[in-house]
């Protein structure tokens, strides 16, 4: 008999539910729940995500966090502080790789991506501090975000 999956508490930072926000709007619909909802449920359960999401480790300041693709153009930077729990740092756009895809393409490169922006930043250091409100699972986490909690 195949033994019931645990899941990790999910904590979102206030800098993800302001993303997911923004992302939301701009798709116009729900389209984005199904597939965030699909990843963040594989994410807490420690499954491995399917290739296409490119799952992998960041570095730098970024060490202990990782990102994966929810779509063909959105990021989701998250960590897995401990055993038990599961952060959700950013919903980013993945223009900025786009972009310096097409400059490594064309050997163009004007400079060298060393700073991540400030609101990375901020959302990595209260994921840190630790304090975030906690969710058994992506459907309560879906509930309070589109609630505006």
């Amino acid at each position: 008999m195949a033994q019931p999956l645990e899941f990790r508490t999910i904590k979102p930072t206030l800098q993800f539910r302001s993303d997911f926000e923004r992302v939301k709007k701009e798709a116009g619909d729900h389209r984005l729940d199904t597939p965030l909802l699909g990843v963040i449920d594989r994410l807490a359960a420690d499954l491995p995500l399917p290739a296409h999401c490119h799952d992998h480790p960041l570095s730098g300041i970024f060490e202990d966090c990782r990102d994966c693709h929810v779509g063909p153009e959105l990021v989701l930077i998250y960590r897995k502080p401990d055993a038990h729990t599961l952060e959700l740092i950013r919903l980013v756009h993945d223009v900025f790789r786009l972009m310096l895809a097409r400059f490594a393409t064309e050997k163009a490169v004007p400079f060298k991506p060393l700073v991540p922006a400030i609101t990375t930043v901020e959302a990595i250091e209260e994921a840190r501090r630790g304090g975030l409100k906690d969710f058994a699972d992506s459907t309560a986490l879906l509930k309070s975000l589109i609630a505006g909690d």
